[in-house]
């Protein structure tokens, strides 16, 4: 979820800049859209036919942010549908804080939502063996 947010907001952005560009200079904004297209365009504004095929060569390179959106959203709702149809439970933010209060509980203190995935990933395996212990135990 937070990778398609990101490139979500990298797509907007690159419109944003895009759109800006083709009225207004600013040296900020053509940095800024180098950068993220990984560019090297002059961005003279004096040299307005020139300019235009800057800004028009950004947006092309541009095109692979939302292909890459495209295969992390098409993915992220695979997953989610893959969960959705074993738990029937819709996954959201309110799906993941559910997990992590329930995981501070387990641990007796508060995990925030600043963690990585490899830390979640652990206190969830984690979880799951001391559940695995207890299941025994009651046997």
């Amino acid at each position: 979820m937070r990778d398609v947010e990101i490139l979500r907001i990298d797509l907007e952005c690159l419109n944003v800049l895009v759109t800006t560009l083709r009225n207004i200079y600013s040296k900020y904004f053509c940095e800024q859209l180098n950068e993220m297209v990984n560019a090297n365009c002059k961005f003279d504004w004096e040299d307005q036919e020139a300019y235009q095929k800057d800004i028009d060569r950004c947006e092309r390179r541009s095109k692979s942010y939302k292909i890459r959106y495209d295969l992390k959203k098409t993915e992220f709702d695979n997953l989610q549908k893959k969960i959705e149809a074993k738990d029937g439970k819709k996954i959201d933010k309110n799906y993941f804080t559910g997990v992590l209060i329930m995981l501070s509980r387990h641990n007796n203190y508060k995990i925030t939502k600043e963690i990585t995935v490899s830390e979640y990933c652990e206190y969830i395996r984690q979880f799951n063996l001391y559940c695995e212990e207890m299941t025994k135990a009651v046997k």
